[in-house]
């Protein structure tokens, strides 16, 4: 899925605002209609494949979720993160990743919300790695979270943790099995 593809999807997402404001306010738990979140990305990348080469790239990302009946959310996901001198050496690496998809909420009375989600679209890697300078492909990420509201506009990401694959060439398998955890800040927006 291209970039300009998950911009399409979160558009007609954010339109139909109305309709899942008005199927969130007859659940029992109300929740924002949109949140959208500013968070710090720490992934833990496994290159080259077979071995631990392991390596820590640190960046952000933007998340924005349109809340739907029932627990069910709609997730676009824009990350960049970076890694410089991996092993010592003057390579470094930069990832972008666009990937949108489904959250399910296990919405309480309380303020903590614990959530899984599956997301999948597009992985774009800039290095000065002679072998891959600039690589594009498919990937996809699964993981939990738990989010706690502080107050009725604010929330917080607590914790993140996300298995996060992408099939970027690396010299070997060209499959990446990266570990990403998330912590950030929410904005939530609409009726409550």
């Amino acid at each position: 899925m291209r970039f300009h593809n998950l911009i399409l999807l979160a558009l007609l997402l954010a339109s139909s605002l109305n309709a899942c404001a008005q199927s969130i306010a007859s659940e029992r738990v109300q929740v924002a209609p949109v949140e959208v979140g500013l968070n710090y990305n720490f992934v833990h990348a496994n290159a080259p494949p077979s071995q631990c080469g392991c390596f820590s790239l640190n960046g952000g990302s933007g998340t924005l979720v349109v809340n739907a009946a029932h627990g069910l959310s709609f997730v676009v996901d824009l990350s960049s993160s970076h890694a410089s001198h991996i092993d010592a050496t003057t390579q470094n690496v930069t990832l972008f990743n666009a990937l949108g998809g489904v959250r399910y909420s296990y919405r309480t009375p309380h303020r903590i919300t614990p959530y899984i989600e599956a997301l999948a679209g597009d992985s774009n890697e800039f290095s000065n790695y002679a072998y891959v300078q600039r690589a594009n492909a498919f990937a996809a990420s699964g993981g939990i979270g738990i989010n706690m509201v502080v107050k009725r506009h604010i929330g917080i990401t607590l914790l993140e943790a996300d298995y996060l694959y992408s099939r970027l060439p690396n010299a070997g398998n060209n499959q990446q099995n990266d570990l990403q955890i998330v912590s950030g800040i929410l904005f939530r927006f609409g009726p409550r």
